[in-house]
């Protein structure tokens, strides 16, 4: 049957439910694994979207997991260590754990890659993507001291939907907001602070989740 990587919240190339998303409670899914090859000492994940704007952008990054470990419970906790042994990396958010998907439109794909390594990866808590990859690399097949390459590695494809009335309801809320924003007061004009998802922060947000 081979190294496979499957989930019980959703199925290879369907769309991922909302309470993974930043339209729900953003909780992380549950993934399971069999199938790997018996020198796998450590597990390592990166779950990335390659469909954003701006180029492929992280959602989850995890490594040092145990080789006995055969799967992850649906939200894990954000933090640096993986209750039951692990670590957990920076996504492109910024910030510890998983952050998912949040596409202002369109069709966006969810790789979850699931690397098996022949030894563990010498990262602190933290690290990126790319410091994850260039560790297993770094050394190439005489690896040592947790520079190791992949022995395997399998994925799953999930993907998310936004259909067009979404942009439309945004595009209207930014006008509303923007409208209301100029308020005459006392013979001059002010523009507050806008607390609309369609401000800076929004587009920073959509941006981020689309890699």
């Amino acid at each position: 049957m081979g190294f496979t990587l499957t989930s019980t919240a959703f199925k290879e190339g369907q769309p991922i439910p909302r309470q993974h998303t930043c339209d729900g409670v953003d909780v992380s899914p549950a993934l399971e694994w069999n199938g790997a090859p018996p020198s796998a000492k450590t597990f390592a994940i990166i779950c990335d979207d390659p469909d954003a704007p701006s180029g492929t952008w992280v959602h989850w990054v995890l490594y040092n997991l145990p080789a006995d470990r055969i799967g992850l419970v649906e939200n894990v906790p954000a933090t640096e260590k993986v209750p039951g042994d692990g670590l957990q990396g920076t996504n492109d958010f910024k910030k510890i754990g998983y952050g998912g998907p949040c596409p202002p439109s369109g069709t966006h794909h969810y790789f979850f890659k699931l690397y098996a390594l022949d030894g563990e990866l010498s990262l602190p808590a933290g690290a990126t993507k790319a410091e994850l990859l260039k560790a297993r690399s770094h050394r190439g097949a005489d690896a040592v001291d947790g520079n190791v390459p992949p022995v395997d590695s399998a994925s799953v494809t999930q993907q998310t939907e936004y259909f067009p009335f979404v942009i439309y309801y945004n595009l209207l809320s930014f006008i509303f907001h923007r409208l209301r924003a100029f308020v005459w007061v006392r013979g001059s004009f002010f523009i507050p602070e806008l607390h609309t998802r369609s401000t800076k922060s929004h587009e920073a947000t959509l941006n981020e989740c689309l890699k």
